[in-house]
């Protein structure tokens, strides 16, 4: 059994992260957090196109040219969060 108690405080998981068996699931969990983040580092720099903020204002977005612009910088800032690991909670929040 995978939690089965292998000591104090430890479980078979932590003596297999300790061991390095853990290293395929650490490199998947990396790899996921690049592609996660890759997708809003490289979407945020199109919301600082005229044709992005003329969509949204024709959407009836409230000062769509202010509005817009910030989003894009959010959507960067929040992508390399997640992928630099650093406030990746922050990073990847949404509100809803």
């Amino acid at each position: 059994m995978d939690t089965a108690i292998t000591g104090i405080g430890s479980t078979t998981a932590d003596a297999a992260d300790k061991t390095g068996e853990g290293l395929g699931r650490k490199s998947l969990v990396l790899l996921g957090r690049a592609c996660y983040a890759l997708i809003f580092v490289l979407a945020g720099p199109s919301l600082f196109s005229q044709a992005a903020i003329r969509y949204a204002a024709a959407h009836g977005v409230p000062l769509a040219s202010i509005v817009v612009p910030i989003s894009g910088v959010l959507a960067v800032l929040g992508g390399l969060s997640v992928a630099l690991g650093y406030k990746a909670k922050w990073g990847a929040w949404t509100p809803g």
